[in-house]
């Protein structure tokens, strides 16, 4: 739409330009014609005035009053002949100003013939008078003309304005303004709790482009309230299963009456701590959720060794899982970054459960430290049941949980959304990677710390293969 308003207004604006120099024009042209109607109606009137002034010296006896009138005579046709525009003007002009001449220089001599030539200059007189009346009549012509050309001007100018406008109203009101107000009329059913409305992706680009943004947004947010909707049934059914064995552990101590022995209540209570922790993490998720999308996520930096957060959420979970056997790769040297050691514990934590959780089969977990290009790079991989690339490119939204155990392994499908909003929380990126069937390699990056980096460029070799 800017480019077809822009070729709008540069057509008005040519148009206007044209429609000035035209008018530029004929005005010029106009003041011409009325400059030479003028100059010949004074031509006119000088050269009448010779002629009566040539009558008059004709006629007269008295040598002064002849004289006086010679004078004038020369005089008239002095100016008529400088009022004069065109070469046939100026020529009868000269053949006046000759024929006076032979005129008056026989009266003074008193030469014969002289009315002859008092005829041949009156004659000449009354040429020039013929010959400026002629060009008054083709200048009033031309200004005619000209007035002609400017009416026809205007009024095709006119016509040509009104023809633009009514093109340029259908334009915008087809074209440019129902495909706003549509866009217009779909934003305010979306916000008036309509789900499914949709715009049509139809009008000038960029009008067209912000429907699709507006479509992909309402796309994202029906798959955000669909997932938020598999959530609650999945925390619902989560949520049941603790509390189901916490109310069969319980039944299992019969009110007002002996206690069952010390193996039975070991065993009990053994039940209820397992559920309470899951009970417990689901929780954790839920509230780190809740602030980190509130804004009030609690940071506390300094400057840690990444090789003691490693081998300290490794250590968390060994022993966890008989068929996982999880093994560390950390560098010699330390890797200082300045984090929130409790925050990278959880993404550590979040990213090491997932992989011992999706890997039913069990196998090797393996938690990998290293340093390239000046970040530290944490990767932690499995041999699990892997990630389909449809999963994969919304594995980090909140609500979504992936995998064909999906049902069976308990979850809220939040860990993953917590782990991207604390990385990114410490300048750094995650990442993942993974074959169905084969296995799924997070990569977490974090900035090294500012006085490290020297170590920007070691162990670049030292990341794992890709599953």
């Amino acid at each position: 739409m800017q480019a077809s308003l822009i070729a709008v207004l540069a057509g008005f604006a040519s148009l206007g330009v044209l429609a000035a120099g035209a008018f530029g024009v004929i005005t010029a042209a106009l003041q011409g014609a009325n400059g030479a109607i003028l100059a010949s109606a004074e031509s006119v009137r000088e050269a009448e005035e010779a002629a009566i002034d040539l009558l008059v010296h004709a006629r007269s006896r008295d040598a002064l009053v002849r004289m006086d009138h010679e004078r004038r005579l020369a005089s008239h046709l002095v100016d008529a002949d400088r009022l004069l525009a065109t070469q046939e003007e100026h020529a009868a002009a000269h053949e006046a100003v000759d024929a006076v001449g032979e005129y008056l220089l026989a009266s003074r001599m008193g030469a014969p013939g002289i009315e002859e030539r008092l005829e041949r200059a009156y004659a000449a007189v009354g040429a020039l008078v013929d010959v400026n009346i002629a060009h008054a009549r083709a200048a009033r012509a031309s200004a005619a003309r000209w007035q002609r050309i400017a009416n026809v001007a205007g009024i095709s100018l006119a016509l040509t304005l009104v023809l633009a406008s009514g093109v340029l109203g259908w334009w915008l009101k087809t074209r440019a303004l129902r495909p706003v107000l549509e866009l217009s009329d779909a934003l305010a059913r979306f916000g008036g709790g309509d789900p499914l409305v949709r715009a049509r992706e139809v009008g000038p680009e960029e009008v067209a482009r912000m429907a699709r943004d507006f479509n992909r947004m309402a796309d994202a947010l029906a798959r955000q309230r669909q997932g938020q909707a598999a959530f609650l049934a999945s925390v619902a059914h989560d949520l049941r299963n603790p509390i189901s064995a916490l109310k069969l552990t319980a039944a299992a101590v019969p009110p007002g009456g002996p206690l069952p022995p010390e193996v039975r209540m070991r065993r009990a209570f053994e039940v209820v701590r397992r559920q309470a922790t899951k009970l417990e993490r689901m929780l954790n998720d839920l509230l780190d959720t809740a602030r980190i999308e509130a804004g009030e996520v609690e940071m506390r930096v300094e400057r840690v060794d990444l090789r003691e957060l490693v081998r300290a959420a490794l250590e968390l979970f060994e022993g966890t899982s008989p068929g996982h056997r999880l093994v560390s790769e950390v560098p010699d040297h330390p890797v200082p970054v300045y984090c929130d050691p409790l925050r990278i514990e959880q993404v550590l934590a979040n990213l090491l459960s997932n992989a011992i959780k999706y890997s039913p089969a069990g196998g090797e977990v393996r938690a990998t430290l290293r340093v390239a290009s000046g970040e530290a790079v944490i990767q932690v991989a499995d041999q699990g049941i892997g990630i389909s690339e449809r999963d994969r490119a919304t594995i980090f939204e909140p609500f979504r949980r992936t995998g064909s155990l999906r049902s069976a392994v308990a979850g809220t499908g939040l860990g993953l959304y917590v782990v991207r909003r604390l990385v990114e929380a410490h300048a750094g990126s995650v990442a993942v990677a993974s074959l169905e069937g084969t296995g799924t390699i997070f990569t977490v990056r974090l900035p090294l710390a500012h006085d490290a980096p020297r170590l920007a460029s070691e162990n670049e070799s030292a990341a794992p293969a890709a599953p």
